[in-house]
């Protein structure tokens, strides 16, 4: 793309050359202590956000962007954001269907200020923003909020959408084992028709719990809907799939679960698949694999652990 050049006011040190690749920044020590971030505020990943460092930022579909945004409405290399020494600027990267400032379409290169919204593709906006060390420690913990059920305190199925996206792409980029085990509660419906929707609902708390306790700290658990659940584990193959779903049934199994002094028996079918077996092409059809593979359990007679 080659480098443009800007003068910005009247100092004599301040041209800075703008390159896609590189670009130094010279910071100026009077500056507040805030940085510039970009937060999702629209669109499949609202609430994410991007510290804008030294380094040019690359925003699209491609799973090398710095931002990657698993809109279909983006270009796989939609807009790029180059900090210089006055500020950011921002590109559009002859995207398809453009990149849009506080609404106006952007055409060469637009310094960003505080509290510009980008729009890109279809349903994609970003705001452009300022943020101090508080600011920023708020604005995470108010995106964790979304990332997690608000019963179980696991991650949400969104979450495990986009998560195993990236996963997925990462295992097939590095060529590395990717398993997921999904499990439910076996007769779930007529333990809140007996016990009532409370009792449902702790022991789902209860489950997570003991779940969360079985698993790698390296793997992600997300409640999928209902009473189903979904496990993401990076690095593991066909029989250690099986081996973390049998450890999931018996903990389930060997346990009973309380509600107010009552003890209520509980058992979960467990699905297995893995990258290798299911050479699924999207996250939604590993989803497809593994939920197959936790049906077989079910006919199989419930309480039992099947691999895709």
């Amino acid at each position: 793309m080659g480098s443009e050049e800007f003068s910005h006011g009247e100092k004599p040190d301040t041209t800075t050359v703008v390159d896609t690749d590189v670009v130094t920044r010279v910071r100026d020590e009077s500056e507040p202590d805030q940085q510039a971030y970009l937060i999702v505020i629209s669109g499949p990943h609202v609430g994410q956000m991007l510290q804008v460092s030294e380094s040019p930022l690359l925003v699209g579909r491609t799973e090398s962007a710095e931002l990657q945004l698993h809109d279909r409405g983006v270009s796989r290399e939609h807009a790029r954001l180059v900090p210089a020494d006055d500020g950011v600027y921002l590109r559009d990267l002859d995207s398809s269907n453009g990149t849009y400032v506080n609404g106006t379409e952007l055409t060469g290169v637009h310094k960003l200020e505080d509290g510009d919204k980008l729009t890109l593709g279809t349903a994609t906006i970003l705001k452009f923003a300022y943020q101090d060390e508080f600011e920023e420690t708020y604005q995470r913990k108010m995106y964790e909020a979304t990332l997690r059920d608000g019963l179980t305190d696991v991650y949400n199925k969104d979450y495990l959408q986009e998560y195993l996206h990236s996963e997925l792409s990462f295992s097939r980029r590095h060529d590395t084992p990717l398993c997921l085990v999904m499990f439910d509660i076996d007769e779930f419906k007529p333990i809140n028709d007996t016990h009532g929707h409370l009792a449902g609902d702790r022991i789902l708390e209860q489950l997570a719990e003991r779940v969360d306790q079985a698993v790698r700290d390296e793997d992600t658990i997300a409640r999928y809907g209902g009473d189903e659940f979904v496990i993401v584990c990076r690095g593991i193959e066909r029989e250690g799939g099986m081996e973390l779903g049998e450890r999931i049934r018996r903990t389930v199994a060997d346990t009973p679960f309380e509600y107010r002094g009552e003890t209520i028996p509980i058992s979960v079918s467990v699905g297995v698949a893995t990258r290798a077996d299911a050479q699924p092409e999207t996250a939604d059809d590993f989803i497809d694999a593994v939920d197959q593979a936790m049906y077989r359990a079910k006919h199989a007679g419930r309480n039992t652990t099947r691999i895709g």
